[in-house]
């Protein structure tokens, strides 16, 4: 370890035991500088069969939810706990995994008195925001304000939009399950009505496999129109497709922008924790592979069977002709996405496999966000491996993955940022 990371770690010692008073008591890990989210203290001891715990924005800035207890939620809050010790000693992970003093690398110092912003978004799915909800309570003692962007009236879908603003000017944008990703005009949509900038802006964003679609998202995202438009715009049609994928933040589908590069800046993919999410983390790591060599990219698989399929019945019939004369806007798309893409090296994108830790901590999934539920032990069970990971006293698998993030963040974001 480097007298730097020595520094920061004992830094970071100091800083936890600070902020987080009762650290001995919430777990082990606190006293050794590591920064697990610790809402769930023994103080607020989530308790099984009961309602979850209710949280304070100032320890956890985004609600905890499928809270657990019991004895195999504590076998598994040991063996995490065994895990990050074995490691840190054994020199296993980087030094100051866990451990650092801020999730974001600072600006470099400048001249002027203000820090220049740091825009972050995380852009995925309930997985994604579980680790999201882990990254921002382990930094809880870092947030300055929470803002709600949007939250529709029905909320036929749990979509999240939320803005935290950290000190040192850091803009963390949590943006999950949004309906905006089943239509074209995704990226238009994200930046003017939840981002309220160009996504150019964004200095690294997070992401992850999105939901498929079904009939709910159409409804949510008619919502989601009406609420931002004038009372009488027409809502524009919509049809059955893939929500976007990693490819889309790299390179434009669009008709009037196809081909040219939707994103430069660092991306982190970050795969489900369900097994059946393997399948497109591989691909990613593929993609990243053949883009650091230059390569041409491979279109992007799209089952086709879900493309010709219509949301709007009031409109079904002039939509099915659309489709059928390969007129129609997800025509296009599928006919673009099957186009090869070719955007030059990057090496400024990473994955994270966020099954990595399993073998050593073991599964614990749960189904109940009503009540406080413990780890399913049964391998049987359909939820097993492919359910929302539990939140604790103990800790959460999701603190692991967040760790991982904040430390390819850093390693991404090392790099001198350009004069603006």
């Amino acid at each position: 370890m480097t007298k730097t990371a020595n520094s920061q770690v004992r830094q970071q010692k100091k800083s936890t035991q600070k902020n987080n008073s009762p650290g001995k008591e919430t777990n082990g890990l606190a006293e050794d500088g590591f920064r697990l989210c610790r809402a769930l203290t023994a103080k607020n001891k989530p308790i099984m069969g009961e309602p979850p715990r209710q949280v304070s924005r100032e320890m956890a800035p985004l609600e905890i939810f499928y809270q657990c207890a019991g004895p195999a939620y504590d076998r598994f809050g040991d063996e995490l706990h065994a895990l990050v010790k074995r490691t840190a000693s054994k020199r296993k992970t980087p030094p100051l995994w866990g451990r650092r003093p801020e999730p974001i690398p600072p600006h470099e110092k400048t001249t002027t008195t203000e820090t220049p912003p740091t825009f972050v978004l995380f852009l995925g799915s309930d997985h994604l925001r579980q680790i999201a909800t882990a990254f921002l309570c382990q930094y809880s003692d870092l947030v300055t304000s929470v803002r709600q962007i949007y939250q529709s009236k029905n909320r036929v879908v749990q979509s999240h939009y939320w803005e935290i603003l950290l000190q040192s000017n850091v803009h963390v944008f949590v943006v999950i399950n949004p309906a905006l990703v089943y239509h074209d005009s995704w990226q238009e949509l994200l930046e003017k009505h939840v981002l309220n900038m160009p996504l150019s802006k964004m200095d690294i964003v997070i992401t992850s496999k999105l939901h498929g679609y079904s009939p709910k998202q159409g409804v949510a995202f008619e919502e989601f129109w009406v609420d931002h438009h004038e009372k009488d715009a027409p809502v524009p049609d919509m049809v059955h497709q893939d929500p976007i994928k990693y490819m889309d933040l790299l390179v434009s589908t669009s008709e009037d922008t196809k081909g040219s590069v939707v994103y430069e800046g660092p991306i982190i993919y970050v795969s489900l924790f369900a097994p059946y999410g393997q399948s497109d983390y591989d691909r990613v790591l593929q993609v990243i592979a053949d883009l650091k060599k230059g390569k041409q990219l491979p279109p992007e698989p799209r089952d086709p069977k879900k493309m010709n399929k219509l949301d709007h019945t009031k409109n079904q019939k002039a939509l099915l002709q659309q489709s059928t004369e390969g007129k129609g806007s997800q025509t296009r798309r599928l006919q673009q996405q099957q186009q090869p893409n070719k955007l030059g090296k990057r090496t400024n994108i990473m994955a994270i496999d966020a099954r990595k830790h399993v073998d050593a901590i073991g599964e614990c999934a749960t189904v109940t966000a009503e009540q406080v539920g413990s780890c399913i032990t049964d391998a049987r069970h359909d939820i097993y491996k492919k359910g929302t990971r539990c939140f604790g006293e103990k800790g959460s698998h999701a603190d692991l993955i967040a760790w991982d993030v904040i430390e390819a963040i850093h390693k991404l974001m090392q790099r001198p940022r350009p004069e603006t």
